[in-house]
């Protein structure tokens, strides 16, 4: 068993019985992971957890891998048909913060 989490690694879990209702997505980024998740009445959820890299603090300057993982996950949106999607896990981020990288991923009013 593995305690913990590795330097820069995410995971998500379920327990072994909804197994044939989970599949794995592939994401382009170590700082990503998804699965898909059927639900009985076929809707599909795709469940993302990220690990973003802490917000650099420039106004100026996006962070390479932050943008990296930012476009990884939305490449990986873009290629799922999905009803709902669900995205956890450490986001890095400060919604108090006007940095490039709230800029950068920030659709809000």
């Amino acid at each position: 068993m593995l305690q913990g989490r590795p330097y820069g690694g995410v995971a998500l879990l379920w327990k072994a019985r909804i197994s044939n209702s989970v599949t794995a997505v592939n994401i382009d980024s170590k700082r990503a992971c998804g699965v898909k998740l059927t639900l009985a009445n076929k809707q599909t959820v795709l469940i993302l957890s990220l690990h973003l890299p802490t917000d650099n603090r420039s106004t100026t300057q996006v962070d390479n891998d932050f943008e990296e993982c930012v476009n990884a996950v939305e490449q990986c949106i873009e290629q799922q048909s999905c009803d709902l999607l669900i995205i956890g896990g450490d986001l890095n981020v400060d919604l108090q913060r006007h940095t490039a990288n709230l800029d950068y991923t920030y659709v809000g009013p």
